[in-house]
């Protein structure tokens, strides 16, 4: 048996085997520490954005990914309720003006982040004092990087600053042209989780870019085929023996019979008609392009390039399947926007107490739990919202499932929409004794006649009865 041999060890595997067949994995992959450099990243993180910004199915795929996952809204949760309102209320408020370039509000940078986070495959979220309190920076990728001063430090790697043990102290982001250091404290860097040794984030789409670039220049192609193929509508096929050059059918050099006839161009066909001499013949071309293979193959090379989003390829082609799989479907893309609002509740963990404490009394101890919040995320996709909601108030019902996460899964709060429906009870019931109270009747007495009221409209109208038609063989009464 053939063995491949990597320096003094000799390997039996069969991935490790040379083989014309395939193509060599690079020398590089084997070097252990990483298999991309700085620079490499940040090509990858540039094509994305340039696709992103050209590419239709780029930004609808990533777009996609960015509805179902943002904006995630934070709720307080200490011990006190009323605590709980007030600071629910000022961070609110403060996320209306937090952008830090006054543009936008924390829930639009969600979306952004996301976007980001499929492109540049990470971003960073930097607190910035102002003269108005504190604001966001939103930090891409290519702005954290090595400046010229730390290129000799060994614990500056690619903008990521390190103490002796390893341990991350701070970044080094570029901000008008100039390097400064932000304290690990004042900076949140979002990315999915991938290698443990890695310290900055790689782009998803550098496994899939080059599928999508082929699928384009494809489609490229066979447009421009499509082009020439209207271009060219017909070709004369010459008799044997005939070497003479066809003329070009014109009004003003028509034969004396098509004269006679009356025809001209126009009427033909709307364009040019060749002559033909004995034994020539006109041939229509037909297209078929681009044709169904292409098409499919042009599908399959855009589910690669979902694919590496970690997305499957049919929730977003929009295939049609049963309702089974569709299900199947919709679950693995509901998890990768599990994954995603993970990340926008970790964002929520940095910001909530470090805003919070702004706003803090010095006279005034917080309540226990002061920094300890839940999260609103959007509603999870579904087919079956009908069925699913029934299904959940049977769980909640026999105590499966809790009132929170049923509201959760539509993207409510239950605490507001349960304070609300008391509202609106209060309401009616207040508005029902002052309407009693009006009339001289008891609140039972006008309930009950509200309710016979709208009993008898709802009712449906009574027909009179038709007469039974008279037996004709028998006797009329005298």
């Amino acid at each position: 048996m053939a063995v491949a041999q990597t320096g003094s060890v000799v390997s039996t595997g069969e991935a490790v085997q040379p083989s014309s067949a395939r193509t060599p994995i690079p020398f590089w992959a084997y070097m252990g520490k990483g298999t991309v450099s700085p620079q490499q990243r940040k090509d990858h993180a540039a094509i994305a954005r340039y696709m992103f910004e050209n590419y239709s199915q780029v930004s609808y795929a990533v777009g996609l990914i960015s509805r179902y996952s943002a904006p995630v809204y934070p709720q307080a949760d200490s011990v006190e309720t009323d605590w709980n309102e007030l600071a629910l209320t000022r961070f609110l408020n403060w996320a209306k003006r937090c952008d830090w370039s006054g543009r936008y509000d924390l829930w639009t940078m969600q979306r952004i982040a996301s976007n980001l986070l499929d492109t540049d495959g990470e971003c960073a979220f930097w607190l910035r004092d102002s003269d108005d309190g504190v604001k966001i920076d939103l930090v891409e990728a290519w702005q954290i990087y090595t400046p010229e001063s730390k290129e000799k430090d060994p614990l500056c790697v690619d903008g990521v600053q390190l103490d002796k043990c390893g341990r991350i102290t701070g970044y080094w982001v570029e901000d008008l042209g100039t390097s400064v250091f932000v304290d690990a404290g004042k900076i949140k860097l979002l990315s999915h989780p991938g290698r443990y040794s890695a310290l900055r984030a790689e782009s998803p789409m550098r496994q899939g870019i080059n599928d999508l670039r082929d699928a384009n220049d494809i489609k490229a192609f066979q447009k421009q085929a499509v082009k020439l193929d209207s271009i060219i509508a017909s070709y004369i096929k010459r008799g044997v023996g005939n070497d003479s050059v066809p003329s070009s059918f014109d009004d003003n050099v028509a034969t004396s019979a098509q004269k006679a006839a009356g025809i001209t161009q126009a009427d033909l066909v709307g364009g040019e008609l060749k002559s033909t001499d004995n034994g020539d013949e006109i041939v229509s071309l037909k297209s078929d392009r681009p044709g169904t293979n292409v098409m499919a193959f042009l599908d399959a090379l855009a589910g690669n390039f979902v694919a590496s989003l970690q997305m499957p390829p049919a929730f977003y082609l929009d295939e049609r399947l049963t309702a089974p799989n569709q299900r199947s479907v919709n679950g693995k893309a509901q998890r990768r926007f599990d994954e995603r609002q993970d990340l926008f509740c970790d964002l929520l963990d940095f910001l909530w107490p470090r805003i919070q404490a702004g706003f803090q009394s010095p006279a005034k101890n917080p309540p226990d739990g002061w920094d300890r919040i839940s999260y609103q995320c959007p509603a999870k996709h579904s087919i079956d919202a009908g069925r699913e909601a029934a299904q959940e108030r049977e769980d909640v019902a026999a105590g499966l499932m809790t009132r929170r996460n049923s509201f959760a899964n539509r993207g409510m709060d239950f605490v507001h929409e349960n304070k609300q429906w008391f509202r609106e009870t209060d309401q009616i019931v207040d508005e029902t004794i002052a309407r009693a109270k009006q009339r001289g009747l008891t609140p039972a007495e006008y309930i009950a006649i509200a309710n016979s009221t709208a009993a008898t409209a709802s009712a449906p109208p009574v027909q009179a009865a038709t007469p039974a038609p008279e037996d004709p063989a028998k006797e009329p009464s005298k």
